[in-house]
């Protein structure tokens, strides 16, 4: 019996390494107007696959001099969008979140691809939407490491000699 309980503990530890390996995009403005950042899975950064849907959509967050933008669904008209504009799925890339629900003074938009974040004013009725604030810049890109299996199989192998000798009680 510990024998099983080591294998299925070594399984799951092994399988742990490619169940998520992720990238975190922060913003990097000229004027630090805008904060902002999202996560994108290992398997989305494979070649040939251009994270559309983004998985990690509630990772995305900017936040502007007038609002905070997060994922999020604000009906009737306002979809927040995220889709890669090109073939280059590490940097061309397009983002587009509403803040809240729209009221009598209208709303808030913030647009942001590869190298600008923008804010937008969105008047109510048919009027034109207009630019509040803008900022270049560029989306810095880092690998978030995860334990090795390695290391999971020996915190794993530790506890269940302590539960084994008896020296952790729960």
């Amino acid at each position: 019996m510990p024998v099983n309980r080591l294998l299925s503990i070594a399984l799951l530890c092994s399988a742990a390494r490619i169940a998520r390996g992720d990238y975190l995009f922060t913003w990097e403005g000229s004027s630090n107007v805008f904060q902002g950042a999202f996560q994108v899975t290992d398997a989305e950064m494979q070649p040939n696959q251009f994270y559309y849907p983004l998985s990690l959509t509630n990772s995305l967050s900017i936040t502007s001099p007038n609002a905070s933008f997060s994922w999020g669904y604000f009906p009737p008209n306002n979809h927040d969008s995220f889709y890669v504009a090109s073939s280059s799925p590490s940097y061309l890339f397009n983002i587009g979140m509403y803040n809240g629900f729209p009221t009598s003074l209208g709303s808030f938009l913030v647009q942001a691809n590869d190298n600008m974040i923008q804010e937008w004013e969105v008047p109510p009725g048919p009027s034109t939407p207009y630019i509040i604030f803008s900022e270049s810049g560029s989306w810095n890109i880092t690998f978030i490491p995860e334990p090795s299996a390695a290391a999971l199989l020996v915190l794993a192998a530790a506890a269940w000699l302590l539960k084994r000798n008896r020296l952790f009680r729960p």
